[in-house]
């Protein structure tokens, strides 16, 4: 894979002396401050730096066909709560560390209303959830699902889309989420995508009509087993959303997600739906091109019989509730680049504790484009 990868790079590098190229370079910097309260079995009151970050996005074209894009991040103080904690490797590798510092690296191959695409890439997982970058959330407005999910995996995808733009379909093969092995000589768990030939393969389909806009996808994550000798088992997923706007200034959307271990065979066809879950409703008003409030509310059902969230420590079925609300300012004259924010959520699970509870989270983050090259 990888060596396919580089391959495919050095002919679009050939490609760019005799094409049309552009080069953009995006740098992204976020400062939070995030009290919590405790008000659950361990009350109390603690700090976080939420979700601060620097990050780079790399986007370069070479001419009408082909496209890269590299989005890193080089500072993460959320990153000793991805699973096994494995902070020195943030910054190590960016092909076998947990919290990596690549997030995005691909390329795409364009014609005909096709795209094929190879590199990391966020998983075909469907819902709006996924849509924002990592450095526009607040942790406590999104689900356990979002906060422990590797995402980010090393693969291909195949994509069309139609010609009037409305609707995409993508098929996509990349690397499963746990694929780990322990590296004695570090004494570190170690991400090893395709290293055990375990795969996640999708199906998704987005569309945009007018002021509607859907997500939906269906899916199978390998947890164990031989494809081959038709012994392997895995996590099914299929997840439906709808976003509409009622109005100029207000929009809903709804979100559905419904999880499997096919290791437990069905007894009947509601035995489908009685593992896992998650279940999102999100609201959005914007009165004016400066100021925007969101409302998101959700809750998740984590069965134990779910590998998909092998970080769990919890014996039993967990139930998590969600609800919060965020409110962005955007001060600059036309344009987002700058953006105020505010949120007060609440959960039963908060983000950094595992703890009922209250969070509030202010900040300021910046994003802007430097253009290096337009010939």
């Amino acid at each position: 894979m990888k060596k396919l990868f580089f391959s495919l790079a050095a002919t679009a590098i050939g490609f760019s002396a005799i094409a049309q190229n552009t080069i953009d370079l995006g740098v992204v910097g976020r400062l939070d401050v995030a009290p919590n309260f405790y008000t659950g079995q361990d009350k109390g009151f603690a700090y976080s730096s939420g979700n601060s970050v620097v990050y780079t996005d790399l986007e370069a074209a070479f001419g009408e066909h082909v496209a890269f894009t590299w989005i890193g991040h080089w500072l993460d103080t959320s990153c000793d709560k991805v699973p096994f904690k494995a902070t020195p490797e943030l910054y190590k590798n960016s092909f076998y560390s947990v919290g990596n510092w690549t997030d995005f690296c691909y390329f795409d191959f364009m014609g005909g209303g096709f795209t094929f695409r190879l590199g990391k890439d966020c998983m075909a997982l469907g819902g709006f959830e996924y849509d924002p970058y990592d450095w526009e959330v607040t942790h406590d407005m999104v689900s356990l699902l979002w906060q422990n999910l590797n995402c980010y995996q090393w693969g291909a995808s195949l994509l069309y889309t139609t010609p009037s733009e409305k609707s995409t379909f993508q098929l996509q093969a990349v690397s499963a989420t746990n694929t780990i092995e322990y590296d004695a000589e570090d004494n570190l768990m170690r991400w090893r995508p395709w290293h055990n030939g375990y795969g996640t393969y999708a199906f998704k389909y987005t569309g945009e009509y007018g002021p509607i806009y859907t997500s939906n996808a269906y899916g199978w994550m390998q947890t164990d087993g031989q494809p081959l000798a038709g012994s392997a088992t895995g996590i099914e997923f299929l997840t439906l959303s709808l976003t509409g706007a009622c109005c100029d200034q207000f929009s809903i959307g709804v979100e559905w997600q419904n999880r499997r271990n096919t290791a437990i065979k069905l007894q009947s066809a509601k035995d489908f739906f009685n593992q896992s879950c998650k279940a999102l409703l999100k609201l959005d008003y914007t009165p004016s091109d400066k100021f925007e409030l969101q409302i998101v509310g959700g809750y998740e059902r984590i069965g134990i019989e779910s590998e998909f969230v092998n970080w769990m420590e919890e014996e039993q079925a967990l139930n998590h509730w969600n609800v919060g609300a965020s409110f962005y300012y955007f001060p600059l004259k036309n344009s987002r680049d700058l953006r105020l924010h505010a949120t007060v959520a609440g959960s039963n699970h908060i983000y950094t504790s595992y703890t009922q509870g209250i969070s509030a989270t202010i900040g300021i983050l910046y994003n802007h484009t430097f253009h290096l090259l337009d010939k």
